[in-house]
């Protein structure tokens, strides 16, 4: 008996030791350096032999932009590397009890609070998004955009029914942008397809043009181009006799709210558009809007921000009145001052990267956008949502611009949904920096509106 109490203590013994290797030996830590702007921070090690390198990211600034470190040094008590290109230093102690580095951030003089601890499974991180296998078909597909000849690859989900279907498809935000609608590890459109398609509400996503599996180029379109793209994928769903389709929506994601309208307005195949966060004020002053959120102005006086909003945008609407690129960009070259960079929050440095975004056509064709020209021709029914405390489509202020446009239109239904941010999760601020931290990919209020509505229109044709 005395022996077998001995051999149970020291496997007990030598289980504890390899816990606690295993524990502080992570791959992955992460962790929220406090300081007047909390920053989340995460920190990669990898070991070859003895040897540790590692490097920081700063996910909800640059994700996946590695930032290198030096010195980097672990063992079973203590953690410290620098970071020479930002002055800084790191001293941690191993915590048993919470099983995570405790220490201290020292940047020039300044000292903070850091503690790294064990980074979650990327499914522990992201719970919503949707995992095989699934109840129901998911096809890999491509459809030709209307317009150009290139195609077009995405992801269509659907259920086998002898009854007549309805459809939506995917148009996602501002920027280049996969099926996914990918974001600091969060897959939106890939959780809102599963959830209405497990609803039996058919969903077509894709890769915009010149990202992923797609075709084009992506620099050189406007929401204009991206509405020939969306009118092709109507176009393709329509065509598939096999799928019973009984209506087709669009479901627009902020910048995708602007190319639904466009799209709907001359086609007839679209029944209905579901807007999420779709901007209905001029885009200057959603740019502005969002400027605002970012730009460090508390120190000034109200005539003096009012004055600096003025001018930003001025430059925005002198932008809107060149036909070519070269032209905007002769004017951006003499407009962009120091000074004027320095009031959009911009050194000298960015000059031409910001010529470059200024003068695109996506940029000149929008800021050319007029609400009620936009949303004149649409009589379909149109749903809105709004999140209330977004800080990149203003809730409120796009709402009311959308019910003025929309003023001759019966079927237009409004809602703004409290504490939901830009991408409709969950949030305390809806600045964007909360994005990557937050575990909810999707506030569930949003597909089961969804899945309302459109049943709703379908019982009521």
């Amino acid at each position: 008996m005395l022996i077998r109490l001995f051999v149970l203590a020291v496997l007990l013994v030598f289980t504890k030791v390899a816990q606690a290797e295993s524990s502080f030996q992570q791959k992955e830590w992460e962790g929220t350096l406090q300081s007047s702007i909390p920053l989340p921070l995460l920190l990669k090690i990898e070991t070859d032999g003895h040897a540790l390198s590692g490097h920081l990211e700063a996910p909800s600034q640059a994700p996946d932009q590695p930032i290198a470190i030096s010195g980097l040094h672990r063992n079973t008590s203590r953690l410290s590397f620098s970071v020479p290109s930002l002055l800084v230093s790191y001293e941690g102690e191993w915590d048993d009890r919470t099983q995570c580095w405790k220490g201290q951030w020292t940047q020039a003089a300044e000292t903070n609070d850091l503690t790294f601890c064990a980074r979650p499974t990327l499914l522990e991180r992201r719970p919503q998004t949707p995992v095989a296998p699934f109840p129901y078909h998911v096809e890999d597909v491509t459809f030709e955009s209307r317009t150009e000849p290139f195609k077009l690859s995405g992801t269509l989900t659907y259920q086998l029914s002898s009854d007549t279907v309805p459809y939506v498809i995917l148009l996602s935000g501002s920027g280049p942008q996969d099926r996914d609608e990918r974001i600091f590890e969060h897959k939106p459109f890939a959780v809102l397809a599963d959830q209405l398609t497990r609803r039996g509400i058919g969903v077509l996503r894709y890769d915009d043009r010149g990202v992923g599996q797609s075709e084009g180029t992506f620099s050189e379109a406007s929401v204009f181009d991206f509405a020939e793209d969306a009118a092709g994928a109507v176009s393709y769903l329509r065509s598939r006799e096999d799928l019973n389709v009984e209506s087709i929506g669009l479901i627009g994601h902020s910048e995708g709210g602007l190319v639904a309208p466009v799209a709907a307005a001359s086609s007839a195949e679209i029944d209905h558009i579901i807007l999420l966060a779709g901007p209905a004020e001029p885009l200057e002053e959603t740019l502005l809007y969002q400027l605002r959120q970012v730009l460090p102005r508390a120190h000034l006086s109200d005539e003096k921000r009012a004055s600096e909003d003025q001018r930003i945008l001025d430059l925005y609407r002198s932008v809107s009145r060149y036909d070519s690129a070269g032209d905007a960009k002769v004017f951006l070259e003499d407009a962009l001052t120091p000074g004027m960079l320095a009031i959009m929050g911009n050194s000298p440095a960015a000059k031409p990267e910001m010529i470059e975004a200024l003068s695109s056509k996506w940029m000149r064709d929008g800021l050319r956008l007029e609400s009620d020209a936009l949303w004149g021709p649409i009589g379909i029914p149109v749903l809105a949502l709004f999140g209330e405390v977004d800080q990149q489509v203003p809730a409120q202020s796009n709402a009311d611009s959308l019910a003025k446009a929309l003023d001759h239109n019966s079927a237009l239904t409004i809602q703004i949904l409290p504490q939901l941010n830009h991408l409709f999760q969950t949030a305390d601020t809806g600045a964007v920096s909360e994005y990557a931290t937050i575990r909810e990919t999707m506030s569930p209020q949003i597909w089961d509106l969804i899945d309302q509505h459109i049943k709703d229109l379908e019982r009521n044709k």
